[in-house]
């Protein structure tokens, strides 16, 4: 699920790697992902992530 939370905020960030990015269901902000209960904080960044991936 990690993985899948780095491509997104790649993604969202190609254009602008210093981007804030929000993510949000249904109009809501998502705060956890997936079965493993990923926390999702909010804005991410790159500098957020695991510097492993």
């Amino acid at each position: 699920m990690t993985g899948r939370l780095v491509q997104v905020l790649y993604t969202a960030t190609s254009l602008d790697p210093e981007a804030k990015v929000f993510l949000a269901v249904e109009g809501k902000p998502l705060e956890w992902l997936g079965g493993e209960g990923v926390e999702v904080l909010q804005p991410m960044t790159r500098q957020d992530l695991p510097t492993d991936f």
